[in-house]
């Protein structure tokens, strides 16, 4: 469509034109068969003094000599338009911000959940491992469920704060039990690097590899559970891997004692 004030090319459904600012006007006439015809026209900028016609380009009235400017309606529409591009500017803002406040698990803060997860990690380091097998070359009568809550050098309790969420909580018993599942697992390693070293007779060597490979079955478990916990998303989620973390090894017992 053509702007009749400036004669420039505008929108078929503009309200006004984006080049002089000049209001479109709409008129349907209904002719004799009932069929409707659309005119539109343009209401001309009017010198915010003396209301008459400014034409196009015009920095000042030709009839009263006002500096003229745009329309009240432009004007108003101009910071209309202005102040909700800084409003969804500003929601954006705050929508990304929070976004990258949340951890996969709902109800965990990021920073919670960024420790938990570097826990999850610092559990399989030489460090950790080392402190294991001092442990227990000086505490061999200790229940191996015991070893990982008498290790002062090590801990992965996590910085809950003074309120934690009810889901930091679980969170937090079952990384904390998935350490202590971890620390059976190297105390068994370690027994069984002891077994296969002290003799060579077969009794005992049949007794390695059986040893060897419900430690190894365990071992699975607790790798399952781990992921388990990577993949979590709610509450129940967490619930369920605790469960899961707390019937490794225990589960293999009952077993055995069911056998016998």
């Amino acid at each position: 469509m053509i702007c009749k004030n400036c004669s420039a090319q505008i929108e078929d459904d503009s309200v006004f034109c984006t080049h002089c600012g000049a209001k479109i006007i709409v008129d349907k006439q209904i002719n004799d068969d009932n069929s409707t015809i659309t005119r539109k026209d343009v209401e001309h900028v009017k010198c915010q003094k003396c209301r008459n016609d400014l034409p196009y380009g015009a920095k000042f009235c030709p009839n009263c000599g006002e500096k003229s400017g745009l329309s009240k309606e432009i004007k108003v529409l101009s910071i209309i338009g202005s102040s909700l591009v800084v409003v969804l500017a500003i929601i954006g803002f705050i929508f990304i911000n929070i976004n990258a406040q949340k951890s996969p698990i709902e109800g965990v803060s990021k920073k919670i959940y960024e420790q938990g997860m570097q826990y999850l990690e610092d559990m399989n380091s030489d460090v950790v491992k080392e402190y294991v097998a001092e442990f227990i070359e000086s505490n061999n009568e200790m229940p191996l469920d015991q070893v990982a809550d008498n290790i002062t050098e090590v801990s992965f309790q996590l910085d809950l704060g003074k309120k934690p969420s009810s889901s930091e909580v679980v969170f937090n018993d079952t990384i904390n039990e998935i350490w202590r599942k971890t620390c059976v697992s190297y105390v068994q390693e370690s027994l069984l690097e002891k077994l296969s070293d002290d003799t060579d007779s077969s009794s005992v060597n049949i007794a390695a590899t059986i040893f060897k490979g419900v430690i190894y079955e365990q071992k699975d478990k607790l790798k399952d559970a781990v992921d388990s916990l990577k993949a979590a998303s709610t509450y129940d989620d967490l619930v369920s891997v605790y469960n899961k973390a707390s019937m490794i090894y225990t589960d293999s017992e009952q077993e055995n004692k069911e056998t016998n």
